[in-house]
């Protein structure tokens, strides 16, 4: 016998029996009518290849659908899964959720303005007066010290009415002659002495020692951290370190030009001071000498290099000076013929000694009544570079036996009686010679034609 499936789901239908007309699918439980059968009854080995059907429960059912309303049904079907399915996708892309409880309107709140942003104090007013004078003088990053000068002597003497100029000072000085602050360690520092400061206060016995408020100072660097003059105290010996300096005559720009044809390179940048004469502690004090009266300074401009000596170049404020005299030029002539001498005195003064880079000289000539040349102050000194090997005071005193014999034998001009000579002499023969006349030569070697000569 042949087996049926069902029409439906395509299982096997149970096989029919004698006097069934109507059998269910054991799957999708459809009722599929048929005729009645004669079926014999199986027996012998036969029996046992289908099994006994099960009783049927018989369930009450609708009639079929026909095969138009069951194509209609899937259809229908599909469609509804295909649109469950496009609205989960829209509110995936959308970030919506596929279903959203509605939600009470939340209460009103009332808007208010946020708190506007603290802003910055503003700037003590000494810090906003120098930040325009710093601006004025071409700013933090191309400064033209000089051009700030005044306005520092103007505060320098707020703070102290007898302010006398000591030093200028900068660092991180190009070729042009303008200090770049916003460099490393970039600052300009000026310097002065105020006398009065000087004075032994009157509830101060002599014999205890104290510090006097003499030294005025104000320093500049690209955050104008320190607006304010500073009045500090020093020994009477740290405030007496250096000789007042008139205004000076050169720039930085002309101070580097001097540099460059002495063979700086160019594309550095240096410490360039300005300053008046240095005393040291130690150095002999001339009695004609009056630190707080304002002398011609001097300039330094000195390059740092990594691995390598510095570089620096020193010279006088003479900048626009006139030409000297013919009895100061006859003086160098003097001096500078006696440049075999004073290396024999600096071979006789060294001997060994290691570290001696050159001696330096300083004198104030006079003129007697008979016309002769007599040194009436001397200061030796050693100029030591390294690690030095010998005895200094013994180097000093030689160097000045043997070179105070040379000026009797010069001739020096009535009119230059006061003059001073500095000169330096190193191991190699180089020899330096600056002349600086006495106060009355120059005031009138300074006065314009016709001027009377103070």
């Amino acid at each position: 016998m042949l087996a049926e499936k069902c029409p439906n789901c395509g299982a096997f239908l149970p096989v029919r029996r004698a006097g069934v007309t109507i059998r269910a699918c054991e799957f999708c439980e459809l009722e599929v009518p048929g005729g009645v059968v004669e079926v014999e009854a199986l027996a012998g080995p036969s029996s046992t290849w289908l099994p006994p059907h099960p009783p049927v429960r018989r369930v009450e059912r609708p009639a079929a659908p026909s095969a138009g309303r069951l194509a209609i049904a899937l259809v229908i079907s599909v469609v509804a899964v295909l649109g469950v399915v496009a609205f989960v996708i829209t509110s995936v892309r959308t970030g919506a959720p596929a279903s959203r409880p509605v939600a009470a309107p939340p209460p009103a709140v009332a808007v208010t303005a946020p708190p506007p942003e603290p802003r910055a104090p503003p700037d003590p007013p000494e810090r906003a007066a120098l930040r325009a004078a710093i601006a004025a003088a071409g700013d933090v990053a191309a400064l033209d010290p000089l051009a700030l000068l005044p306005y520092v002597d103007q505060r320098a003497r707020a703070a102290a009415p007898d302010a006398r100029l000591l030093s200028v000072q900068c660092t991180s000085v190009g070729a042009a002659g303008t200090a770049d602050l916003t460099l490393a360690s970039g600052r300009c520092s000026y310097a002065y002495r105020t006398p009065a400061g000087t004075e032994r206060p009157p509830d101060v016995p002599v014999g205890v020692s104290t510090d006097y408020p003499c030294a005025v100072e104000l320093a500049v660097d690209a955050g104008v951290t320190q607006p304010d003059v500073r009045v500090a105290r020093r020994s009477l010996d740290l405030c007496r370190i250096h000789h007042a300096v008139r205004p000076p005559a050169c720039t930085f720009a002309a101070a580097w030009e001097r540099a460059l044809a002495a063979g700086a390179p160019r594309d550095a940048v240096a410490r360039v001071r300005f300053a008046g004469r240095y005393q040291s502690g130690y150095d002999p004090v001339d009695p004609a000498d009056d630190f707080d009266v304002p002398e011609r300074g001097r300039w330094s401009v000195e390059i740092a290099r990594d691995g390598q000596d510095d570089l620096r170049y020193e010279f006088r404020d003479d900048c626009g000076a006139p030409p000297p005299s013919a009895d100061a030029q006859a003086l160098r002539a003097e001096v500078t013929k006696a440049r075999p001498a004073l290396a024999r005195c600096l071979t006789k003064a060294v001997g060994g000694a290691r570290g001696v880079e050159a001696l330096g000289m300083r004198w104030r000539l006079d003129v007697d009544r008979r016309g002769a040349t007599r040194v009436a102050f001397f200061d030796a000194d050693v100029d030591l570079e390294g690690a030095f090997e010998g005895d200094l005071d013994g180097i000093r005193a030689r160097w000045a036996d043997c070179a105070n014999a040379l000026p009797p034998r010069w001739r020096v001009a009535p009119a230059l009686a006061g003059v001073v000579v500095d000169l330096r002499v190193e191991p190699a023969g180089a020899l330096a010679i600056d002349l600086e006349p006495p106060a009355a030569v120059v005031a009138v070697e300074a006065a314009p034609a016709g001027a009377p000569a103070r």
